[in-house]
């Protein structure tokens, strides 16, 4: 089994994120780890903890830790911090130097373009009120 990660319930096949499920574990791995020391608003908090949710799932369900990125619990009226915000754990969680604290050595060659893409679908949200 696998999960995907989608913009939202419209978008077509091929233009999200798919993952294995130990792909998934460690995508979440490496944007829960990239979070250590940063200094979060309330908002940006229910982010972190619906992606933590989401890997809890996959843990216990695995296969089950699919989302849609309009799912996350965004507030138009931080949009624009909240997503310079993910833009920033996103760019932390690429960082190999950052990877030591997992206690495993992810393959930077499947899980960068994973956190890019995800990125990515968290910039075409931007400019758009949720």
């Amino acid at each position: 089994m696998s999960n995907t990660i989608r913009i939202n319930s419209t978008t077509s096949n091929g233009t999200g994120l798919s993952m294995s499920n130990q792909g998934t574990d460690c995508f979440f791995d490496l944007i829960l780890n990239a979070v250590s020391g940063l200094t979060m608003t309330p908002n940006q908090k229910r982010l972190i903890e619906f992606l933590a949710e989401q890997k809890e799932i996959n843990l216990n369900a695995p296969g089950n830790a699919s989302f849609d990125i309009d799912e996350m619990p965004w507030n138009n009226e931080t949009l624009k911090d909240d997503v310079e915000f993910m833009s920033e754990v996103i760019s932390k969680a690429k960082d190999p130097s950052r990877w030591k604290d997992l206690g495993y050595e992810p393959n930077a060659e499947v899980v960068v373009p994973w956190l890019e893409r995800f990125g990515e679908m968290i910039g075409e949200v931007s400019d758009k009120a949720l």
